[in-house]
C-alpha cells in the first residue's frame, strides 16, 4: 500500500523528534504548509479554467417546417462547436419563439425574446424575422438578423461596413434580387416573372414598396413582376402560376423555408412539365429538382452559419454588435441544369457558358 501524505508527515516528524532536531521539524512544517497552499491554489486555478460560462440564445423563426428545423439545428451545432470549452450554450427555440408564418406573431415573439432578462443574445432566423429585427429601433439585446433580400432597394441601417445601430448586426451578401433577375434573363429570356415568396411577406409594407420599386427599375427592360404567395401548399402556388405565366415567362423562388424538400421537388417537376424556366435566389439544391439555374455557392448556408457563430463569439468577447462587419464575401457561382436546359430547348450564349458551372450533363445526354 502507498503511504499517504499525512502518514509520511507523521513518520518524518517522529524521526526528527527522536533525533532531537526540533529546528528541522519547524522547517518541515513550513515546507509542508507551503506545499499544501500551492496545491490548493493550483486546484483553484484548474477549477476556474474549467468552469464554462453560460450563454442563453433565443432563435426567433418565421415559422416551423422541415427545412426551418433543419437549418436551425445546423446553426445551433455551428455555434456550439465554436464556443465549446469556453461557454455552455442554452438555445431557446420552438413554439415560444416560432412566428407561425404571421407578421404579427413574429413581432410578438421577437419582442418577448428581446424583453426576457434571461436571454443574452437574439438571433432573428428567417426573412420576415430578420426584417422585424432590422426595423426595430431600440434593441435591448445584441441581435443578429440572418437574412434580407436586397440592400439596394431594401432599407437597412448602415454605417460603413457595420449597421451602426445599437445592438444590431446582420448578414449582407453582394448578391441582390435585381442583379439576379438580369443574370437569369441571359439564361432564359422572359417577359413576366412570377416571384414566389412567403405569404407573410405581403403583410410588410416595406416589401410591397420594394417590389413596386423593383418593378419600376426593370420595366425599361420589358420585365413585369407578379408576386405569388406561398402558404405552404404547392398546388395553390401552381394554380396561381397557371393564371399569370406562359412558356415565354419564368418563375423565381425567394429564400424559402416553409416548403419541404419533397414539395420543392414537386414544384420543380411541375414547372418543367409546363416548360417554365425556374430560378432561385439562394438555395443551389433546387437544381436537383429541375430548376434551370441558381446563382449561389455550394457552401452559402454553411458560410452564413459560421458568420453567425463568429458574431456571437465577438459579442461575448465584448465587441458591440453595431461594430461588427455586416458584409459576407462569397464567390457566387452560376449553376445551370443541363437536363432542364435541354428539356426547355434553350441555348446558352458563349458569355453565359464561360461563367456557368453545368450540372446534370450526363443525365441530359
Amino acid at each position: 500500500l502507498k503511504e499517504s501524505g499525512v502518514d509520511l508527515y507523521i513518520r518524518v516528524v517522529k524521526e526528527f523528534v527522536v533525533g532531537k532536531h526540533s529546528v528541522k521539524v519547524r522547517m518541515i512544517n513550513v515546507f509542508i504548509v507551503v506545499c499544501a497552499l500551492n496545491m490548493g491554489l493550483s486546484n483553484t486555478v484548474y477549477a476556474e479554467n474549467n468552469h464554462e460560462k453560460t450563454v442563453n440564445i433565443a432563435i426567433v423563426t418565421d415559422g416551423i417546417s422541415e427545412n426551418a428545423e433543419k437549418h436551425r439545428e445546423l446553426l445551433q451545432a455551428e455555434i456550439r462547436g465554436l464556443l465549446e470549452g469556453e461557454y455552455t450554450v442554452n438555445f431557446l427555440s420552438g413554439k415560444q419563439y416560432d412566428g407561425d408564418w404571421d407578421l404579427k406573431v413574429i413581432q410578438k415573439v421577437f419582442s418577448a425574446a428581446e424583453s426576457d432578462e434571461a436571454i443574452d443574445i437574439v438571433i432573428a432566423h428567417g426573412l420576415v424575422a430578420s426584417h422585424v429585427a432590422i426595423n426595430t429601433m431600440h434593441l435591448k439585446k445584441p441581435t443578429i438578423a440572418t437574412l434580407f433580400l436586397d440592400s439596394d432597394i431594401q432599407s437597412v441601417p448602415q454605417k460603413g461596413k457595420t449597421s451602426g445601430r445599437h445592438n444590431l448586426t446582420y448578414i449582407q451578401h453582394e448578391k441582390t434580387f435585381l442583379k439576379d433577375i438580369q443574370l437569369y434573363r441571359e439564361v432564359a429570356p422572359f417577359q413576366t416573372l412570377a416571384v414566389i415568396g412567403d405569404a407573410s411577406m405581403t403583410e410588410i409594407a416595406e416589401f410591397r414598396r420594394m417590389l413596386e420599386s423593383a418593378k419600376e427599375q426593370v420595366k425599361e427592360d420589358g420585365i413585369e413582376f407578379v408576386f405569388v404567395a406561398d402558404s405552404g401548399d404547392v398546388e395553390s402556388i401552381l394554380v396561381e402560376i397557371d393564371k399569370v405565366i406562359t412558356q415565354n415567362d419564368a418563375v423565381y423562388l425567394l429564400p424559402n423555408e416553409r416548403l419541404s424538400q419533397k414539395q420543392l421537388a414537386v414544384l420543380g417537376e411541375e414547372l418543367l412539365k409546363r416548360k417554365i424556366p425556374a430560378f432561385a435566389m439562394q438555395d443551389n439544391r433546387v437544381i436537383e429538382y429541375g430548376f434551370l439555374a441558381v446563382y449561389s455557392h455550394e457552401n452559402t448556408f454553411r458560410r452564413e452559419r459560421r458568420r453567425v457563430a463568429l458574431n456571437i463569439k465577438d459579442i461575448l468577447d465584448g465587441i458591440p454588435a453595431e461594430e461588427l462587419s455586416v458584409h459576407l464575401e462569397i464567390d457566387h457561382q452560376l449553376y445551370i441544369n443541363q437536363q432542364t436546359l435541354t428539356a426547355l430547348g434553350l441555348d446558352l450564349t458563349w458569355n453565359t457558358l464561360k461563367r456557368a458551372k453545368i450540372v446534370n450533363e450526363g443525365l441530359a445526354s
